[in-house]
């Protein structure tokens, strides 16, 4: 549910201009919508609720069901019985453990009587222990007179063995010169925290 602006112009072939502005509202009858956060921990416990909205003109009956997945444990029924009545909003709130690291998609059915909808978030499940990074930096060389030619690096990775399943992360970022690097640093500086 949303309002957009549409702006057109137009032109004939004599000349003449002209241009408007007006908006126009997307809405809908029936949906189901998810609070979910942007990031979760392995092994955090939590409720998350899912919110009903019933613009329609009459009552319907819904069925809220949880799609259970690998990544999570549901500490719940998945499903839940819903009575709406005309313009009515209901929350019903489903409790689960988040057990895999890495991007994972929650999936919420509601299967109302008269409409149904469906509604999908993802979230990044992060590593509950203790972070370990590494940085390694390697240079191309393209002239000749400054050191021998390299057009490859080799590096190798070491992976503890009791590292958490799924949080290996290895990332590669090439610079075509030093002040390109600072540039990057400077932009990831002046992020905000939340990205």
């Amino acid at each position: 549910i949303t309002s957009w602006r549409v702006s057109t112009m137009a032109s004939t072939l004599d000349g003449r201009l002209g241009s408007s502005a007006d908006g126009v509202l997307v809405f809908q009858d029936f949906f189901a919508d998810i609070n979910f956060p942007k990031y979760l921990t392995r092994n955090d416990e939590i409720v998350f609720p899912v919110a009903v909205y019933n613009y329609l003109e009459t009552a319907q009956n819904v069925e809220l069901e949880v799609v259970e997945e690998d990544w999570f444990e549901l500490l719940s029924s998945p499903t839940v019985n819903v009575s709406l009545e005309p313009g009515e909003i209901k929350g019903v709130s489903f409790p689960v453990k988040i057990k895999t690291v890495g991007w994972h998609a929650l999936t919420v059915y509601a299967l109302g009587s008269a409409m149904s909808d469906a509604v999908q978030r993802t979230v990044e499940v992060k590593p509950d222990g203790k972070e370990i990074q590494s940085v390694v930096g390697a240079r191309f060389a393209s002239d000749p007179e400054l050191q021998p030619v390299e057009d490859h690096v080799v590096e190798t990775l070491m992976v503890p063995e009791n590292a958490i399943e799924n949080s290996e992360v290895m990332v590669v970022t090439v610079h075509p010169g030093f002040s390109s690097q600072v540039v990057g640093g400077m932009d990831n500086m002046l992020q905000l925290p939340g990205g």
